[in-house]
């Protein structure tokens, strides 16, 4: 494992009835509780409104699975389903070694 830079990329669908701005809130919340997180940013698909894509830009590969197997223990991950209907992509990304 490299102690580079990893992104999190996670393209999800919102409940219709949700405000976007609350389970922004919520995810920012829940991010908050875990060490290594540097920046997150989140995107909206053209052609579909109720479907974004975070960007989440963790210190190292570690932390990023750490806070992803801890997840669930979080004491607000059941409200995860009040927000967001799919999860459509999730996976890590580390940059491409020099040569």
């Amino acid at each position: 494992m490299t102690n580079q830079n990893v992104k999190e990329v996670v393209v999800y669908t919102l409940n219709e009835k949700v405000d976007p701005a609350n389970a922004f809130a919520f995810v920012r919340e829940i991010l908050a509780g875990y060490h290594g997180v540097v920046s997150m940013e989140t995107e909206q698909m053209l052609n579909d409104p109720l479907t974004y894509m975070d960007i989440i830009v963790w210190e190292n590969a570690k932390q990023a699975q750490e806070a992803q197997q801890n997840f669930e223990k979080h004491p607000r991950a059941s409200e995860f389903g009040h927000y967001f209907k799919e999860t459509k992509f999730f996976a890590h990304f580390q940059p491409l070694q020099s040569n």
